[in-house]
């Protein structure tokens, strides 16, 4: 697993939701980082990432261990 940080703009798997915050059945959803808090981390890069996902409204919050980037802005 690699240890940087996501970036905004980023697209990411959704593989796991360990606090279960956000939609049940958001495994597998592919989403975009569109806004990183880095004052709730607990180490970097374990920070909150604001994901949107496809069909949901709001933004889904994350923890780093619970995604997977599938490409980056520069891909």
């Amino acid at each position: 697993m690699s240890t940087r940080a996501f970036e905004v703009g980023e697209r990411v798997r959704v593989v796991g939701n360990l606090f279960r915050s956000g939609p049940a059945d958001s495994s597998g959803a592919i989403g975009i980082v569109r806004s990183v808090d880095k004052e709730r981390r607990r180490t970097e890069p374990y920070y909150i990432y604001y994901v949107e996902l496809p069909g949901e409204d709001k933004l889904t919050d994350f923890e780093y261990r619970e995604l997977e980037l599938v490409s980056s802005e520069s891909d």
